[in-house]
């Protein structure tokens, strides 16, 4: 009965539209919580690496290997130490970088064509 008032059924039909408009306002402020930060891949990668890493331990330890040891060797490979024959090569490994010397020459020459100034990094713009 109260429907078929023309003013009554315009302003329920109002109501109805709002509290739609409402319920999907609200709907979509909940999915935009729900989207995943930043991180979330990068958390996904390394949940992924951490399983696969599990699985290639596991097949060594099935085979009857030690999983650190091919750890240890892919470290070794990458500075490997032949060996020395005397305590005099081995000290000559051991102090080579402190053996580097600048050449004072070069160093004295581009200092004077370039400046002070534009030689020694400071603040600002470069006047190179």
């Amino acid at each position: 009965c109260r429907l078929r008032n023309p003013l009554f059924r315009s302003a329920w039909l109002r109501m109805a539209k709002l509290k739609d408009l409402h319920q999907k306002r609200n709907e979509a402020r909940q999915l935009n919580r729900v989207e995943e930060p930043k991180s979330a891949e990068a958390r996904k990668r390394r949940a992924q690496y951490i399983l696969e890493e599990e699985e290639r331990v596991n097949k060594y330890l099935a085979d009857g290997k030690d999983p650190n040891e091919r750890n240890s060797a892919k470290k070794s490979n990458r500075n490997p130490d032949p060996g020395f024959s005397s305590y005099e090569n081995a000290s000559f490994r051991k102090y080579v970088k402190s053996q580097i010397k600048p050449h004072m020459e070069l160093y004295n020459a581009d200092k004077a064509r370039h400046g002070e100034d534009a030689f020694y990094a400071r603040r600002g713009p470069s006047s190179m």
